[in-house]
């Protein structure tokens, strides 16, 4: 049984950040996109070394901006980019803004989620279930310090028992 708890936002359509319509459904998949050239590709791998580092970011020469955003984005790494656009640190001004905008969106979903994880640890508690979270927002906490680098739209909750797992559900009014 998984419980989940989700909270939507809506974002604007892919076209309007310059992303081609003619792209199938978003999904996290990149094998449907352009191949990035090699430059593209250390840019890429290069925005956790700046994230951590705190150092300048800028796509390559040439490079074509939407195409090395939307890499970023799918594997995750546009929170990343987007503290450092918050920081002044991305000079692209198209980039930065689709970073910035990543980065306050994962902040406001570690925000959810972590009141969340406080609902299910209080219900969990007067349940008499022992609840471990991990993963989602614990992680950004733990290993980031910064709920905007990492996206997520799940919380992962480990329970003791099914009889406590059935307690938890009948103390939050959640549904399986």
């Amino acid at each position: 049984m998984r419980l989940q708890a989700s909270s939507s936002i809506s974002v604007p359509a892919p076209s309007a950040w310059g992303i081609p319509s003619s792209l199938p459904h978003r999904t996290w998949q990149t094998t449907q996109l352009p191949t990035l050239s090699g430059t593209e590709l250390r840019a890429v791998i290069d925005v956790m070394p700046a994230w951590l580092f705190k150092r300048a970011w800028t796509p390559p020469d040439g490079a074509d901006s939407s195409r090395v955003w939307e890499y970023i984005d799918r594997h995750g790494l546009g929170g990343a980019l987007g503290s450092l656009a918050v920081q002044g640190y991305v000079r692209e001004p198209k980039i930065a803004e689709l970073a910035r905008d990543r980065y306050l969106s994962n902040s406001l979903h570690f925000e959810r989620a972590k009141l969340v994880c406080r609902q299910m640890s209080l219900a969990a508690n007067k349940a008499g279930a022992r609840l471990l979270n991990f993963k989602g927002p614990v992680l950004a906490s733990q290993a980031y310090d910064d709920g905007g680098i990492r996206a997520f739209s799940d919380i992962d909750l480990w329970i003791d028992s099914r009889p406590g797992l059935l307690n938890l559900i009948a103390e939050s009014g959640a549904q399986v």
